[in-house]
């Protein structure tokens, strides 16, 4: 049985990183927590989405849902680590979602001319 599913890309939250400035001077840099928000000069854009594999049980099973991911999108555009921000219900439709994202690519986020870490929410949708 062949399977199709449409994955649908909707950006909610940017955040840029965060700057903690040591007692020395030097600046230290940390990553933001997903639920940071702080406005950006331009957002993080995904420029390419890999397809997640159907999972063969939720095809068996007739199984559909939409999951929620969230993906810490380094300087590079590398997608740094990524969680599951609202689940499908199902969980295999979820690590789907998840175990796809690390291959996702994306421009960064900039503030002030720089390249700054942001998490970008988009949805993954699996239809069959």
């Amino acid at each position: 049985m062949k399977s199709t599913f449409t994955a649908t890309v909707a950006v909610l939250l940017l955040v840029p990183m965060l700057v903690l400035v040591a007692s020395a001077g030097e600046e230290l840099a940390k990553d933001p927590s997903p639920d940071q928000f702080i406005p950006v000069d331009k957002p993080a854009e995904m420029t390419y989405q890999t397809t997640p594999t159907y999972p063969t049980i939720a095809v068996e099973m007739g199984v559909e849902g939409t999951v929620w991911i969230k993906t810490l999108v380094g300087k590079n555009g590398k997608a740094k680590k990524s969680i599951v921000a609202k689940s499908s219900g199902s969980k295999v439709l979820d690590d789907a979602a998840l175990k796809a994202a690390a291959k996702n690519r994306f421009n960064p986020a900039y503030r002030d001319a720089q390249p700054v870490a942001v998490w970008l929410s988009y949805k993954v949708t699996f239809k069959l």
